[in-house]
């Protein structure tokens, strides 16, 4: 799934659901939030 931020960012934000450390849910947050979409390309 190498290049899949979308996947990746869903994933991130389900564990930081199902974890009840709130420590990790900052840091899974963090993660999530920091994978951007690539740029559309132009035409």
């Amino acid at each position: 799934m190498a290049g899949d931020a979308d996947g990746a960012r869903d994933c991130y934000r389900t564990a930081a659901r199902l974890t009840t450390s709130l420590a990790e849910q900052r840091y899974l947050e963090r993660k999530a939030s920091g994978l951007t979409r690539p740029p559309a390309p132009q035409r």
